[in-house]
């Protein structure tokens, strides 16, 4: 049976309103060596089973625990930028103190350390070692899942293909890094609260299990880094192609750190209701990515990922039986759609005049419904904060070569 789609703010708020409900497609739909790697991840589970998993998960991921992270993520930013940023960029002597950098390629690790710490807790030097030199291998490993082909096949890890050698290599170096960061954050006071130390006595305690713990934080770390990273890049390149924004950004950055006094300028980096948070939400609905479920590459870029519901669901009049899979046009709802004026402009103004609750359906960003990213609340403040002190400390702008580019990725999008 082929997958409905859904691409009208009308069928998403009928559909997805028992969302709570709704069955992830095995495996994504993606066969044998997805399933190994992360078919079981609190991002796939369904029912009970998500339920069950997720709890583990909810108050180290809550918007009130987002709020503690606040003041790490914009300490996290600013060393970046000024250590890691400058290191991997090339200086232009015409004009003193300005870098040249392919925003994808520079700031991923940005998202990755900083998730990494939510995650795992403070990380000495030689963990972020051990991520960093695991990164190639999971990477390696994916490419394998995407290729498909035998990989796909229950017989799979009977044959001797490379995707099993590379699924063996990096479960075993996974798993010896998540025990040790486990006991290693039982030792430091700042990671108390950590989700690797819930999930880990979850397992421990036979509540979940054990692939379950170990997809659900390599799920939340390496399967979400590209989705991260993209974005934080198209964020930074939307600002250095519309100068008038990123100069209003820039102003409001520079009035909360003069306000510190009054406001922690941690409060300003929480706020919706900013500027800067409104550019951050205006970047995600021209170049929409999957965040829901972090699975977004097996997948057409501008589409979700599979679920059904467990009953018949009559959308707008359409009969949707149940247990079929349905997904959602996200270049139909946060493009195409009427609602959105302009809808393939950049105008991040707009927000200032509607509401949450008209925006809600009109977006497809975190999901919809009951059931949406575990992870929303963290990866708003982490982009704002990484977006607050670029502007602050730069003044962006995209090479005539390179903004021709993206002028044709726009009139194609």
């Amino acid at each position: 049976m082929t997958d409905s789609v859904l691409t009208t703010p009308a069928h998403a708020a009928q559909f997805y309103r028992t969302s709570h409900r709704h069955a992830k497609a095995s495996n994504n739909n993606s066969g044998w060596l997805f399933g190994e790697v992360l078919g079981v991840c609190v991002g796939l589970l369904s029912g009970s089973d998500w339920r069950r998993v997720r709890q583990h998960l909810e108050e180290p991921f809550s918007r009130p625990s987002a709020t503690r992270y606040t003041a790490r993520f914009v300490a996290q930013a600013r060393e970046y930028i000024q250590n890691d940023l400058k290191a991997g960029s090339v200086c232009l002597s015409k004009v003193p103190g300005a870098i040249s950098f392919e925003p994808a390629r520079a700031l991923q690790l940005f998202p990755f350390f900083t998730m990494a710490e939510v995650l795992f807790g403070p990380l000495s030097p030689s963990q972020r070692k051990v991520l960093v030199g695991l990164a190639p291998l999971r990477e390696e490993l994916f490419k394998e899942v995407i290729r498909g082909g035998v990989n796909r096949l229950s017989i799979a890890p009977y044959l001797p293909w490379s995707g099993v050698r590379l699924l063996k290599t990096f479960q075993k170096q996974w798993q010896s890094f998540v025990e040790d960061a486990y006991t290693h954050a039982l030792q430091d006071k700042g990671a108390l609260c950590s989700p690797v130390i819930s999930l880990w006595e979850a397992w421990k305690a036979g509540k979940i299990t054990e692939r379950e713990c170990l997809q659900t934080l390599d799920e939340s770390l390496y399967a979400n880094l590209d989705v991260t990273t993209h974005a934080i890049s198209w964020n930074m390149l939307l600002l250095a192609q519309n100068p008038m924004a990123q100069t209003r950004v820039r102003e409001e950055v520079i009035q909360a750190v003069a306000k510190t006094g009054a406001e922690p300028y941690e409060c300003f980096i929480d706020r919706e209701d900013t500027f800067l948070a409104a550019c951050v939400v205006e970047s995600a609905r021209l170049r929409p990515i999957l965040l829901d479920t972090y699975l977004w590459v097996l997948s057409p870029p501008a589409f979700s990922n599979p679920e059904s519901a467990p009953e018949d669901q009559l959308v707008d009049g359409y009969l949707i039986p149940q247990h079929t899979n349905v997904i959602v046009d996200a270049q139909s709802i946060n493009i195409d759609n009427p609602f959105w004026v302009n809808g393939t402009q950049y105008d991040p103004s707009r927000y200032q005049k509607l509401k949450k609750e008209e925006v809600r359906y009109n977006l497809w960003r975190f999901g919809f419904g009951p059931r949406q990213c575990l992870g929303k609340n963290a990866a708003e403040r982490m982009m704002r904060a990484i977006t607050a002190e670029m502007v602050r400390q730069y003044v962006l702008s995209v090479p005539e070569n390179v903004a021709s580019q993206l002028d044709a990725v726009q009139e194609d999008s």
